[in-house]
């Protein structure tokens, strides 16, 4: 379980002079990272910062962050433990928070055994937008709009279970817009070491 630099309080959610970012931030990171890849991980949290992959910390190496997420995102920790929020592979949407613009927001999945359903953190599955199109009469002759066939001919069919067969697949596992991979990463200091050949103004040592 690695450690965070010393020197931090956990009354102090910034720090003046670091960008005012708050703990508890999340920022996308086009960089690699996560997994110890060329061993950015070190580098990131030597200026305060981890992937959001879940991984499970110790309350007294993180308490900064512990004082903001708590337990909000635990699955099963063991005492004197708490997780971080795991974002891979999803996509971030507002809180709600009663505006009305998340209309299954009462069916939403909670982040964790801290958190409910209606708090920061929770999910949803992905779905389609049910809708339906009605035909007056039934079975008539509809006339079609420009850039249709000239005549659609509709008719009502009738079907036993036994002609109902279950689907051949699917054309992907999961509905999804396009989109581009990155990183989340969240704060969990505000008073990163910063490595001595780092330059000032720079977020990695040496650029």
């Amino acid at each position: 379980m690695s450690r965070p630099p010393r020197g931090h309080h956990p009354a102090e959610p910034f720090e003046t002079g670091f960008g005012a970012v708050p703990v508890g931030a999340v920022v996308a990171f086009a960089g690699k990272a996560g997994g110890g890849q060329d061993g950015l991980d070190s580098v990131l949290a030597a200026w305060g910062w981890m992937v959001c992959d879940g991984r499970q910390l110790a309350i007294g190496d993180y308490p900064e962050l512990f004082a903001f997420i708590g337990h909000h995102y635990d699955r099963g920790a063991q005492d004197g433990t708490f997780h971080l929020p795991d974002y891979r592979g999803y996509f971030l949407r507002g809180v709600d928070g009663g505006a009305g613009n998340d209309p299954d927001a009462a069916d939403r999945i909670a982040a964790g055994t801290g958190a409910t359903p209606a708090d920061v953190g929770s999910r949803q599955a992905d779905a389609l937008r049910n809708h339906t199109h009605g035909i007056d009469p039934a079975g008539a002759d509809t006339a079609a709009t420009a850039g249709s066939p000239a005549l659609v001919k509709t008719k009502i069919a009738t079907a036993g279970p036994s002609a109902i067969k279950p689907p051949d697949g699917v054309s992907a596992r999961e509905t999804r817009p396009l989109n581009i991979s990155v990183h989340y990463l969240i704060k969990f200091t505000v008073r990163p070491h910063r490595p001595r050949h780092a330059h000032p103004h720079s977020i990695f040592p040496g650029a």
